[in-house]
This record gives C-alpha cells, structure tokens and sequence, in this order.
C-alpha cells in the first residue's frame, strides 16, 4: 500500500514538472513577451519549447510581433522624423492647447517646448484671431491647407507662414489638430522687392511711369470727390546731353539722382513725384483749394 502511494506521489511529481516545462513556462513566456508587445517593444520573440496546440500557439505569436515589427512604425521613429523636420509642427487639443510643439519651432519663435505645452494657440499667433479662424475652417472642412497667416515670435516679432492644419479623430471624435506652417519671409522679401522694381525707377527711386499713371488716376478721383485743385508739372533739365557727353554717364546718373532728391524734399508728402525716362520729370500737387494756390507752389 505504501509502495503504491510512493509510486503515485513521485508520478505525480514528474506530470507537475512535464506539464510545467511543456504548458505552464511557455504560457508564462507568452504573457511576459506579450506584456513587452504591448508596451512596443515589437521585436519580441518567444522561444519554441513545446509540442501540440501550446507549440502552434507560441508559434501564432511570434508571427504575429515580426508582422508588426515589419508593418509597424515605431514612436521613436515617428518622434524623430517630428524633431528632424524643417517645418514648424505643432498638436494642439480641440480647446486649442497645445500637446506638442517640434524643434523648429520653438527655433522659429524663440521658446523651449516645455515653454509651450499646456498653453493656448494665441502664444503662437499673437491673438484669438487667428486660431478662431482656423478652428472655424477645421470644423467645416476638416483641414486646411497653404493658408498665408503669420507667428509671433516671443520677442514679439511677426514671422510670415504658410499654415496648413488638419484634424486627427479617434471614431466620431476629434482627438487633436496638427498644424504645419512654412516660413516665408525671405519668399514674402522677394515679393516685395520685385513690387517695387516693377513700380519703381531704378536709378533714381521715384515712382515710375506705370505707377505714376496709377497714382494720378487717384487723386483724380481724390480731387474730384472733395472738390479741390491739383497741378501737374513737366520737368526736364536744360542741356543734359552735353553734360552726359562732355563728363560721362555716371555723372549724368549722379546729377539726376541728386533732381530726385531735391524734387522730393520740395514737395509734401501728399504730393507726387516721378520720373517718365531720360531728364524728363513730373510732380503733381494734389489737394490744392485753388490754381492761385499751385502757382504759388510752382513760384
């Protein structure tokens, strides 16, 4: 009776220790690989030990995390690409705080990222203005895209951008917006400086004759609505070819320049100088209560 007890204590033993290394390990192993699944680590692998139905599961898994490995981009590797990218990006909640804010623009607006989280989007645009707008936009449309808006940086300068901004939702609801803006300030300085060549006359900076055209057309109107006089003049230099001739055509530049210069500190600043081409001139006199009043301008 004994010999059976032992013998039935000691087969029991050693179905405990088979079934712990063939059933029990492996599903400890699963669960400890699946608790590091879940917290990304996607390369995870549990070691084949078993036979049967535990064997096929083990083996279901670890197909599974090396899909995932394979198909899953990592949050380090999202996280780097936000930090790397040359445009501003920042996350703002539907309350319009901001969750995440990356390298370039706490570059571009002079504040550290923990400067940032937790506070309103008027930090970035100065104002309630634009955000009300955007969040206007985004609630319609659900995106916007290539908006011209602009920054303040935190020393209060305004920063030009080109704003694109979309909503990310988890089921019905809207979890956040990611905004991406562009600098263009040296594109927007380009722009400028084009305008003004194409209004301007390059030697001596008056206004030219496009522009002349434009502006007189105005205070036609101007003098018109407000039943005031205005006078235009003609203005030439007596013998500037013999001047051009005799001591070149820089000297020719310089003399001219200096005409604008003095033209300009004549008149008000209401008034309007330009310059047609050649030594040729016009200033118009605008606002002018009578003809009496422009030819004691003129005198």
């Amino acid at each position: 009776m004994e010999f059976n007890l032992l013998v039935a204590i000691i087969f029991g033993i050693v179905l405990f220790l088979v079934s712990k290394r063939i059933i029990l390990t492996p599903l400890s192993a699963l669960a400890d690989a699946s608790a590091r699944l879940a917290k990304g680590d996607l390369s995870t692998q549990v070691e084949v030990v078993s036979t049967g139905e535990v064997r096929v599961l083990v083996e279901s898994f670890n197909r599974m995390a090396a899909d995932l490995n394979r198909t899953t981009v990592s949050r380090d590797y999202v996280d780097n690409i936000i930090r790397s990218m040359s445009e501003t990006l920042v996350v703002i909640s539907p309350d319009k705080r901001i969750i995440s804010a990356n390298r370039s623009l706490c570059a571009l607006l002079g504040y550290k990222e923990e400067d940032l989280i937790g506070n309103s989007l008027k930090v970035i645009f100065g104002s309630d203005k634009g955000p009300c707008a955007v969040i206007e936009d985004l609630s319609s449309k659900g995106c916007v895209r290539s908006v011209e808006t602009s920054y303040r940086t935190r020393t209060g300068e305004s920063v030009p951008v080109l704003f694109s901004a979309s909503t990310f939702s988890l089921g019905d609801r809207v979890q956040g917006i990611v905004c991406v803006a562009t600098d263009i300030t040296v594109r927007k300085q380009a722009a400028q400086k084009i305008e003004h060549l194409a209004r301007h006359d390059h030697l001596t900076k008056l206004l030219n004759r496009f522009s002349l055209m434009e502006r007189l057309s105005q205070a036609l109107e101007l003098a018109k609505r407000a039943s005031c006089h205005l006078a235009i003049m003609f203005i030439d230099l007596d013998r500037f070819k013999n001047i051009n001739d005799s001591l070149g055509h820089h000297i020719g530049d310089l003399l001219l320049f200096q005409v604008a210069a003095r033209l300009l500190k004549s008149v008000r600043s209401a008034d309007i100088v330009a310059r047609l081409g050649g030594d040729e001139f016009v200033v118009v006199l605008t606002q002018l209560p009578s003809g009496l009043a422009a030819a004691r301008v003129v005198s």
